[in-house]
C-alpha cells in the first residue's frame, strides 16, 4: 500500500506548496526536507553549503530524505532537488509503498520564478546556466524515478496543487479515518 508521496524535481517547481496542500489533503504529515535540516542544524542551507561543501551537506540531506520516508505514518515528502543523485535516496524512492512525482520545468520558467534569490547556494551570478546544467544532468534521474509527471511551466500555485491532488486520488491513497 502506497502510504508515502515524493515530490522531487529542481529547486522552484512548487514542491514544497504542493506537498503541504496534499499533505492536508490526506491529513497525512508533510516533511519539506530543507527545513527539517534548518530546524536540525539552527542554520540555513546556504550557510551548511558554505561550511561543510556539497560533499558535507549531500549526506546530511540524504539522511533526512531517508528518515522522512521511513517514519511509522504517512508522509508527503519535498525531496531536495539534488537528493536523488544519493544511491540510497534513489534506492528509497522506488519501494512500493511510495508515489513519486515529478515537478517539471524548463530552466527558464525556474530561473524566473528563483530571480536573484540568495538562499540558493547552488546558483550562483547566472541562475538560469546552472539551472540548464542541473536539468540536464538530472533529468534521467528525475525520469527513471518518476511515477507521474507534472508539467508546470505555465502553471499557477493553484493549478499545480489541482494536478497533484488529482493524481493522489486516482492513485487512493489512505487517509486516517479510512481505518
Amino acid at each position: 500500500m502506497i502510504d508515502r508521496v515524493a515530490l522531487i524535481g529542481l529547486m522552484a517547481t512548487g514542491k514544497s506548496t504542493l506537498g503541504r496542500a496534499l499533505a492536508q489533503h490526506l491529513g497525512w504529515t508533510f516533511s519539506d526536507i530543507d527545513d527539517v535540516i534548518v530546524d536540525a542544524t539552527g542554520h540555513t542551507v546556504r550557510e551548511l553549503w558554505e561550511r561543510e561543501g556539497e560533499e558535507g551537506y549531500r549526506p546530511r540531506e540524504a539522511a533526512a530524505v531517508l528518515e522522512a520516508l521511513t517514519t511509522a505514518e504517512p508522509v508527503v515528502v519535498a525531496v531536495p532537488a539534488g537528493a536523488v543523485l544519493e544511491a540510497e535516496v534513489a534506492d528509497a524512492l522506488t519501494d512500493r509503498s511510495v508515489l513519486v512525482i515529478w515537478l517539471d520545468a524548463t530552466p527558464a520558467t525556474l530561473a524566473a520564478r528563483v530571480g536573484s534569490d540568495d538562499h540558493r547556494p547552488l546558483l550562483g551570478s547566472d541562475p538560469l546556466a546552472v539551472l540548464t546544467e542541473m536539468a540536464a544532468d538530472r533529468r534521467d534521474r528525475y525520469q527513471a524515478l518518476a511515477d507521474d509527471v507534472i508539467e508546470i511551466d505555465h502553471m499557477d500555485m493553484e493549478a499545480l496543487v489541482q494536478a497533484g491532488t488529482a493524481i493522489v486520488e486516482r492513485v487512493r491513497l489512505p487517509r486516517p479515518d479510512d481505518t
